[in-house]
């Protein structure tokens, strides 16, 4: 039965000489998943970006919208009898381009800790090389959203503005993107987490939400501890968005996520004589770019 990281560690099982830890780490496959399994739902450049094209030659040729792709640049004229029509052919964007780079790290199991079926040890040290290269991740796809020619705009400080500012402000952002006239859909608003707490922390927003959705309380951020969808867009926090800021975005149009070789975070584990024979080394890295196609599906609140 695999290792879920969900349930306490199994007790050690032996086989001849061989113990359960021993034994997973040994097997690459069941090392790669696990280490995807725990990434799964925690990065915020795969919430907000679609899975773009593989990019087996290092780079990705794309062009960047920034005027509406649904209308043509000037507008169709009144005809008359014999008259020529106008032409209204517009001259494709300049391509970008956007260039792969693979960044990771590694752990190392002593072999102290295999044959003592050390669990804790390898799930720590495993969890925390997840967190790494998902916060490289997500700093880098935030780096490129906010390089990108993105919609701006003043918002309302959190710690004094009341739940109607408060919705008022996001209901102005989502109506800048959605009203672009370019098919977005904002679905999603990124706070850094001491704006979380801020929103948590106001008492009117706090009960116009707790009243909504089926069932007494069901869904509440009381219950649940999170604020969960405002103007039905996705309320997420991340230590990636600068404090006092907010990025309100149309996920998955934005822009994506494309990778040199394989999918999500790869890994290689090897022995290797340290500390004595026979340590384990777990190498994690993830071979990507990130690329923004449409800017106009964000926009970037300060002053929050």
């Amino acid at each position: 039965m695999p290792f879920d990281p969900s349930l306490p560690p199994p007790p050690p099982t032996i086989s001849g000489s061989t113990i359960s830890v021993d034994a997973w780490l040994n097997n690459p496959t069941r090392v790669t998943r696990f280490l995807n399994d725990l990434v799964a739902g925690y990065s915020i450049a795969d919430a907000m970006l679609m899975q773009g094209p593989d990019v087996p030659s290092g780079a990705l040729v794309y062009d960047q919208l920034t005027s509406t792709d649904w209308f043509t640049a000037s507008d169709v004229e009144e005809i008359r009898p014999l008259a020529d029509f106008p032409d209204l052919t517009d001259t494709a964007p300049n391509p970008k381009v956007a260039a792969s780079a693979k960044y990771g790290g590694q752990i190392t199991i002593s072999r102290e800790a295999r044959r003592r079926n050390r669990w804790d040890l390898v799930i720590q040290e495993l969890t925390k090389l997840r967190n790494t290269v998902v916060r490289k991740k997500d700093t880098i796809a935030v780096a490129a959203i906010d390089a990108a020619p993105i919609l701006t705009a003043s918002g309302v400080d959190l710690t004094s503005a009341t739940s109607a500012q408060i919705i008022t402000m996001l209901a102005a952002a989502k109506g800048a993107i959605d009203n672009s006239e370019m098919g977005y859909d904002a679905d999603m608003v990124l706070w850094n987490p001491t704006q979380g707490v801020e929103l948590i922390g106001n008492e009117n927003l706090l009960k116009v939400l707790q009243s909504d959705g089926p069932g007494p309380g069901s869904g509440s951020p009381l219950r649940t501890g999170r604020l969960g969808r405002i103007l039905d867009m996705e309320m997420v926090t991340s230590p990636r968005i600068t404090a006092g800021t907010a990025r309100v975005v149309a996920s998955h149009q934005l822009g994506g996520i494309s990778q040199e070789e394989g999918s999500g975070v790869l890994t290689r584990t090897y022995l290797k004589d340290r500390s004595g024979p026979e340590d384990t080394v777990v190498q994690a890295w993830w071979p990507g770019l990130v690329y923004v196609s449409d800017p106009k599906a964000a926009l970037s609140l300060s002053g929050v």
